[in-house]
């Protein structure tokens, strides 16, 4: 049996932030535990996920293997200079994406006047109504945070190429690939202090880590960064 990455979600860390995601946590979560507990082996992305697949639900070690991520890291393209400091966060509309904190960190920036910043989010406004919420508060705040909406893979590329730093305040992934991707463009990263991040970031010098509810420590990071 293969946990796919939205399954791994929902056997990890509860979210009470959402209803949708308490009825896969607490519904659909328990029919996937009894699956992998009747499974024969289980197949998981990341090693930190195998060990909360055993201690919380059960399932012997001997009956988890773990495959590397598989999905295509974009390809790298020139880096391209730009007059702004461009912070990027490329994720969806999920709750525990997280964009909030990013919100409530931009405000902060803003009221110390710091500038000559942006922030780029791969979301639109109009994907649920936690997005439009979010776009509506940036732009009742005048807050520098460019909702660009979903890109393609060229679009993605060129993105990475143009940005300074990559923001990933992620409560929950099973790999994080964004992190991966930063790497391949030596991005500094300020990414959520949690298992996933540090397994997928490895050793890389160009991190911070903060815990992903603390605001005031995501805008010391990103202060720092474009202090340069």
């Amino acid at each position: 049996m293969r946990l796919s990455e939205k399954c791994a979600r929902f056997l990890t860390v509860p979210l009470r932030d959402s209803p949708k995601m308490w009825v896969y946590q607490n519904i659909v979560g328990r029919l996937i535990v009894d699956s992998c507990r009747k499974a024969d082996g289980v197949v998981v992305q990341t090693h930190w996920l195998a060990r909360r697949l055993s201690e919380r639900c059960g399932v012997e070690s001997s009956r988890i293997s773990v495959e590397s991520v598989g999905e295509e890291i974009v390809a790298r393209s020139r880096r391209l200079k730009t007059s702004v400091f461009t912070f990027v966060y490329p994720a969806s509309a999920e709750p525990f994406k997280n964009h909030q904190v990013v919100v409530d960190a931009c405000r902060l920036l803003k009221s110390q006047k710091v500038g000559g910043f942006k922030v780029v989010f791969t979301l639109d406004g109009t994907e649920n109504a936690l997005s439009e919420r979010l776009r509506e508060q940036c732009r009742l705040e005048s807050l520098p945070i460019e909702f660009a909406g979903w890109m393609e893979k060229e679009e993605i590329a060129h993105m990475y190429a143009s940005a300074s730093c990559l923001l990933f305040p992620s409560k929950l992934e099973s790999w994080g690939l964004p992190l991966s991707e930063a790497k391949e463009y030596s991005l500094p990263i300020i990414a959520s202090d949690l298992e996933y991040a540090h397994e997928t970031i490895g050793e890389y010098e160009r991190v911070r880590y903060f815990a992903p509810d603390d605001v005031d420590a995501l805008f010391s990071a990103m202060s720092e960064e474009i202090a340069g």
